[in-house]
């Protein structure tokens, strides 16, 4: 009898999946209709087109108003990587409306509305480059990912640029795009701020190596796990800084497993797993911060798992009505429900799907972001309390 690494049988059914894939993606490229009413999927999505229903593209400046007095003597640029917590609807874009499609996800944000980066930018004015996009890992590759390798299999000529790099640009391959983008239209790096905040898909995907049989975390593992993260994050800001930048904003780690306290993880990866994960993600993340000022910089952290936390603990105070999530979807656009309904309250909602905020907590996000940057003296000017009070006051565009 010869035995078959059942591996390679499970590989095979993939590339065979990407395969038949290809030809959908070509023509979801050709597609002439608005993007804002394409369906992605058959089958997907609902009666409420969220991204023609919700907000106009208006509601990017929403933070105008509040940040009006906001000033800088030199920051004027903005660039940003990271993953799907910051994604300005890349991912969506580069999949051809296939995955975080815009009927289930505002213009192919991973929320229901603007993402805290978008109120930055277009609360402040700056100019602003996005590069984050959903399911980034911190390295050269997103092989952790079981869509990543989905997305390497379909390149069936194997390809220098795979598609895998194409769409789903890891955070060293997203600096690699900038530094691409900075020989055509170059932002002065003295005039430019950085923010990095990345790393959970990391612990997501792989988190379940750093644990012992019994599901508690290995102390040993986990610290190899997030050392490797963070000496990744450290490698980036390297290349920034060999590109003439030297002001940075570093975010910390939400509570893993959603971004909400208490919540499972993925692929096995345990509660306990990810509050160590996140433990020694965050202090090691604060040691490279002040490392990283020894060597000559301005950087500061973008307190992110302060605000989170203090959201879930007084989510009533902020506007919200519930820690749960809205969308009970995939991120294709399929229902769980013949009803194709989303919940009763889209905005009271912290959570837009299992593990993405609502666009209220981007917000939110986007405050804590601008009170940091002037805690470090990029800006002055800013209240915080005004910024949270217009979160708190956000609405759709027919209410």
């Amino acid at each position: 009898m010869r035995f078959v690494d059942s591996k390679f049988i499970k590989e095979e059914g993939i590339m065979r999946l990407s395969v038949l894939l290809i030809p959908v993606l070509l023509l979801a490229s050709c597609r002439t209709s608005q993007p804002s009413t394409e369906k992605a999927l058959p089958g997907a999505c609902g009666p409420i087109n969220v991204s023609e229903t919700y907000f106009d593209l208006d509601q990017l400046t929403y933070l105008q108003g509040a940040v009006s007095g906001v000033s800088s003597p030199r920051i004027k640029n903005l660039v940003y990587f990271g993953d799907s917590l910051s994604d300005g609807g890349r991912l969506g874009q580069r999949s051809f409306d296939t995955v975080i499609p815009k009927c289930v996800y505002w213009n192919n944000r991973f929320s229901n509305g603007p993402v805290w980066a978008d109120y930055v930018t277009g609360g402040t004015g700056w100019k602003g480059k996005n590069y984050a996009i959903g399911g980034a890992e911190t390295g050269r590759t997103n092989m952790a990912s079981g869509f990543a390798r989905f997305l390497g299999y379909a390149d069936v000529r194997r390809a220098k640029s795979t598609i895998q790099d194409v769409i789903t640009a890891p955070y060293l391959s997203q600096i690699d795009e900038f530094k691409r983008d900075q020989a055509k239209a170059p932002y002065a790096p003295s005039a430019t701020l950085i923010s990095i905040w990345i790393g959970p898909n990391n612990y997501f995907n792989s988190g379940v190596k750093a644990q012992k049989a019994d599901g508690l975390p290995d102390p040993v593992l986990v610290n190899t796990m997030v050392t490797k993260v963070v000496a990744d994050i450290a490698e980036g800001v390297k290349k920034l800084q060999d590109m003439g930048f030297h002001d940075f904003v570093i975010g910390t780690m939400p509570p893993l497993g959603g971004v909400r306290a208490g919540t499972p993880g993925h692929v096995g990866v345990t509660f306990e797993t990810n509050v160590l994960l996140k433990d020694l993600h965050n202090k090691m993340v604060t040691e490279l911060v002040a490392s990283i000022k020894d060597d000559g910089n301005r950087v500061a952290l973008f307190n992110a798992y302060d605000i989170t936390v203090d959201t879930n603990n007084h989510y009533q105070d902020y506007g919200f009505t519930s820690l749960e999530n809205c969308y009970k979807g995939s991120p294709n656009g399929f229902f769980p429900d013949k009803a194709k309904s989303f919940c009763s309250d889209p905005l009271g909602s912290k959570l837009w799907d299992r593990i993405h905020p609502s666009t209220r907590m981007h917000c939110y996000y986007a405050g804590q972001f601008m009170k940091d940057i002037q805690d470090a003296k990029w800006v002055q000017g800013v209240s915080q309390e005004r910024i949270n009070a217009a979160c708190k006051d956000i609405k759709f565009k027919n209410q």
